[in-house]
């Protein structure tokens, strides 16, 4: 009964936040965010009667949806972290092209993985390769909103609700996440699965709360206070990788001609 309860909710505020989305035409400015969000209520909603015939069918078919809800909850945290630093275009060209590479490297070794070992169909071997890839996505995660909370501290940067908004029900759902994935790495077996699926469903659900609360209007920062000092350390740092850049190429003509 916990289960559905907590499936019910999770749905019941999935649709409240695409709804007013709708109304308010919030999804103008935050389009990765309620994709992702149609993406997951609509695999929630087709799963259900799934899972009340054939759990294994419905194991099976997570697991596919599962895959495709990590790469765009992974948009999300692109998306948080372009808004963040909007006003700041070579942090934000910095973040993006990070966070590209990042997913870039996760998915090529995964693609590679799946093609040496040529991914079983079986559900239990399925379900170990997404929740690896499921890691390392967290992970990233976790580091890019861990950054860009620091930067907003350190630089002074004002956030909009909005932002704020998304990115601590983000950032609860993906910290939940981990610390599950490493307590049932730690204990294994002993450490019930059901406990980790609700665990991780019911921050989930809490997110969806803060998500509803925090994307209900939009909120446009006002006057947000330029920060001299990130402005001045991206470009030292860009000028010495510049630097670096340079003295590498002007290397490579000493190497060929000895």
């Amino acid at each position: 009964m916990l289960v559905y309860a907590i499936w019910i909710s999770g749905l019941a505020m999935e649709l409240a936040i695409l709804l007013r989305a709708l109304a308010s035409r919030m999804y103008l400015h935050f389009p990765i965010f309620y994709s992702y969000i149609l993406c997951v209520f609509a695999s929630s909603a087709s799963l259900w009667p799934v899972y009340a015939r054939s759990p294994e069918l419905y194991h099976r078919l997570f697991w596919y949806s599962e895959f495709i809800t990590l790469i765009m909850g992974y948009g999300v945290v692109l998306e948080i972290t372009h808004h963040a630093f909007k006003d700041y275009p070579g942090a934000d060209r910095f973040a993006r092209y990070a966070g590209i590479g990042a997913f870039a490297a996760i998915f090529g070794w995964f693609g590679i993985s799946a093609a040496l070992h040529k991914i079983p169909m079986e559900v239990t071997a399925l379900g170990r390769r997404v929740d690896g890839f499921d890691r390392d996505l967290r992970i990233v995660q976790a580091i890019f909103l861990g950054i860009v909370a620091v930067l907003a501290v350190h630089y002074g940067i004002e956030l909009s609700k909005n932002v704020r908004g998304l990115a601590v029900g983000m950032g609860l759902f993906v910290a939940v996440t981990l610390v599950t994935m490493a307590l049932s790495v730690v204990y294994g077996k002993s450490y019930k699965p059901v406990i980790l699926g609700e665990l991780v469903s019911t921050s989930y659900d809490l997110s969806l709360g803060v998500w509803l609360v925090a994307l209900w209007s939009y909120a446009e920062v006002k006057n947000p206070p330029p920060s001299s000092g990130m402005k001045s350390d991206y470009r030292n740092m860009a000028e010495r990788t510049r630097e670096k850049l340079r003295a590498i190429r002007s290397h490579f003509p000493s190497v060929v001609d000895s």
